[in-house]
């Protein structure tokens, strides 16, 4: 689907953002998580990834306002797109 404005096409680069692998980001999440055992980074890694995740997803709710009428998400409740996300991943 053509972008029918900056932020319609916001709205799918965080999409793309949300639903992509995050085994695939450039992370050295071992590094992060101070090496096997570290539960304390291990905790702080898991927090920080569902505050990102969260931070975005707001992000992408006040963009929807933005989408053109004929967007699949348009009329999907926030749990529906959440779900679709969801599905996309896997």
């Amino acid at each position: 689907m053509r972008a029918a404005s900056v932020k319609h096409a916001e709205y799918e680069i965080l999409k793309g953002i949300l639903t992509s692998d995050f085994a695939d980001l450039n992370i050295d999440h071992f590094a992060l998580i101070g090496g096997v055992g570290d539960t304390v980074a291990t905790k702080r890694f898991k927090s920080a990834t569902e505050n990102l995740y969260t931070i975005l997803d707001n992000m992408m709710e006040k963009r929807l306002k933005h989408l053109p009428d004929s967007h699949p998400d348009k009329d999907r409740t926030p749990e529906e797109r959440r779900e679709a996300r969801k599905e996309e991943i896997a």
